[in-house]
């Protein structure tokens, strides 16, 4: 029985590698598809013309665009402090059972207390500066879980170095004045 529907190629498609056997429709890597139909000609948008509305609209436009970069620049730097904070807190874990006094928690304690330094320093950093100017309420979401992985690190590098809890990171100024 013969069917209403075109044939297309039979040939198999490889998908494993480079180079196979193109199917109809699919695209090169010259930007054409494989029948020979341009994709510069296929595509083409019509223009839209400039009025104050659509002025308005794309300056609307250039601000999300550079509101979701900021979101995220954070989002990034945030995951890059957590993987950071986390690797340090398996560090200082490897503490447990051991004496205060030996060698070995001295040097897991020093290694830590470089690697906080080198985190507030760079990805720490780099978030408080972006989001100095603008209200950090507004991408809280982005960094918030970066800031507490920190912050669980730092307590328990602080823990396991002095013996004690600190209600309050070192360097904060505390006066009710």
């Amino acid at each position: 029985m013969e069917s209403k529907y075109q044939r297309t190629e039979t040939r198999p498609f490889r998908a494993r590698g480079r180079g196979g056997y193109q199917r109809r429709g699919q695209r090169t890597s010259e930007g054409e598809y494989s029948d020979g139909k341009d994709l510069a000609t296929e595509s083409a948008a019509p223009k839209i013309p400039d009025t104050p509305t659509t002025a308005q609209f794309r300056a609307i436009a250039d601000a999300l665009d550079a509101k979701n970069d900021l979101f995220e620049f954070l989002v990034k730097n945030s995951r890059d402090t957590t993987i950071e904070a986390k690797r340090i807190i398996f560090l200082l874990l490897r503490c447990g059972g051991l004496s205060r006094e030996s060698l070995e928690v001295h040097q897991i304690l020093t290694d830590a207390k470089e690697r906080l330094r080198m985190l507030q320093n760079s990805c720490m950093r780099a978030i408080a500066r972006e989001i100095a100017a603008d209200d950090p309420n507004l991408f809280s979401r982005a960094f918030s879980p970066g800031l507490q992985e920190y912050v669980e690190a730092l307590t328990l590098y602080h823990f396991l170095d002095s013996g004690k809890c600190q209600d309050h990171l070192p360097n904060a100024d505390h006066s009710d004045s």
